[in-house]
């Protein structure tokens, strides 16, 4: 048995690398903090476009990602994102789920 991603997996963690990448740098984590928002409703809103919200939302019987949840929460640490994306928001659709 092997625990290797699967091919959606791998481009799932890849996109979200990508933009996270070059989006949260440390001049942007800086800006953030001295600022002291809680929320940048901009990166937010790019985040659904690139159709985040959608993994965690239960496609008719299957139930939602927590692999998709796992590796988007990995990329989010991975640069320090100084958000509470995924217990405010992405959590919401996946108790939701789980709740059905």
């Amino acid at each position: 048995m092997t625990y290797a991603y699967s091919p959606e997996q791998l481009e799932i963690r890849d996109t979200f690398r990508r933009f996270l990448g070059e989006a949260v740098t440390s001049e942007y984590r800086r800006k953030q903090i001295g600022l002291g928002v809680k929320s940048d409703s901009l990166l937010v809103q790019q985040l659904r476009e690139m159709g985040a919200w959608a993994l965690f939302e239960p496609a008719g019987s299957k139930p939602p990602s927590m692999m998709a949840l796992a590796l988007l929460a990995s990329e989010c640490g991975r640069v320090l994102l100084p958000e509470a994306l995924i217990d405010s928001v992405l959590c919401g659709p996946m108790l939701v789920g789980i709740a059905d």
